[in-house]
């Protein structure tokens, strides 16, 4: 505590330097940041049907999101808790892209399936995006949504690694116990 003036009078504050930091609480953080997982899947869905691709922003809006969320969650941006909120977003693509590929199976049920089949639709998709001969028609899919997640989440990426590297730097040093002589 000092002395801090201020225009017309004395006060007792703390200043800045000697305030403390809030702690980052990563499992709040988590949860809050969890919550893009729907809206990541909503946003694939609504740009599956448009056409346009997907995986770049889908990327985008979870890892924007899942770090803000995580943020107003834990109190603090993602240091600690960083990788765990890049693992929010490769689980919001990994979720992104296995809903395009459910569209997709539901869409070629409907065209082409009997109208009297034995499976019905949620049967077919269910089984379908197990197998791994209709899932290999998808690696190009899948490689595209890898490169453009990577392109879309790329500025969460780099915040992750910066604070990361900043928070390491901030450490103080712990100084190794000399040996005896």
């Amino acid at each position: 505590m000092g002395l801090t003036p201020t225009p017309a009078t004395w006060s007792f504050s703390q200043r800045p330097e000697d305030a403390v930091p809030p702690e980052e609480q990563v499992s709040r953080g988590l949860v809050f940041a969890a919550l893009a997982l729907p809206i990541a899947v909503v946003v694939a869905f609504a740009l599956w049907r448009t056409g346009l691709v997907v995986a770049s922003g889908t990327a985008w809006v979870s890892s924007r999101l899942a770090g803000t969320l995580y943020a107003k969650g834990s109190g603090t941006p993602p240091r600690k808790g960083g990788y765990a909120v890049l693992g929010v977003v490769v689980i919001a693509l990994c979720a992104g892209f296995f809903t395009c590929v459910g569209v997709d199976l539901s869409r070629a049920y409907d065209l082409y399936a009997p109208p009297n089949a034995a499976v019905d639709k949620a049967s077919f998709v269910r089984h379908a995006m197990v197998n791994p001969s209709i899932l290999g028609d998808y690696w190009p899919l899948m490689a595209r949504f890898v490169v453009f997640g990577v392109a879309g989440s790329w500025r969460t990426i780099s915040d992750v690694i910066q604070a990361r590297n900043s928070a390491a730097s901030d450490a103080p040093a712990v100084a190794e116990p000399s040996a005896p002589e």
